[in-house]
């Protein structure tokens, strides 16, 4: 509706229905239209918003990677909700739980080989649909 898509999983209740005592007058080329404007009407005044689809994501990487993570996450806003320290004394891992925009999702491997920090290693990224 507000980008001209389909609409999903909208339910509309009618719960009263008042029609043209004649039979010529209540065919679809009557009722549709009227019907249309009426939904769109009821749509619109519920006040409806667009939401930006989001991943939900879980990225382990070393931690000498720690920043370069949290660069590219603040340049195409990600939101970390979780961290945790995992590992010896000897290899320490990050394990970032992180919103990540669907729409830099085909950027995610070429932004954290190309980002300018110290050598990132490969990051592990899963992604839950």
């Amino acid at each position: 509706m507000l980008s001209e898509e389909n609409m999903r999983s909208v339910r509309f209740n009618i719960y009263d229905v008042t029609l043209h005592a004649d039979a010529i007058h209540r065919g679809g080329g009557q009722i549709i239209p009227t019907a249309r404007r009426c939904l769109y009407a009821c749509a619109l005044t519920a006040s409806p918003r667009l939401m930006e689809p989001v991943y939900l994501c879980e990225i382990q990487c070393p931690e000498a990677a720690v920043g370069g993570i949290y660069g590219v996450l603040n340049r195409r806003r990600g939101i970390v909700f979780e961290e945790a320290q995992v590992g010896n004394y000897i290899i320490i891992f990050f394990n970032f739980t992180c919103h990540f925009s669907l729409l830099f999702e085909r950027d995610w491997e070429n932004l954290m080989s190309l980002n300018d920090d110290e050598v990132l290693h490969r990051p592990v990224l899963i992604i839950h649909e």
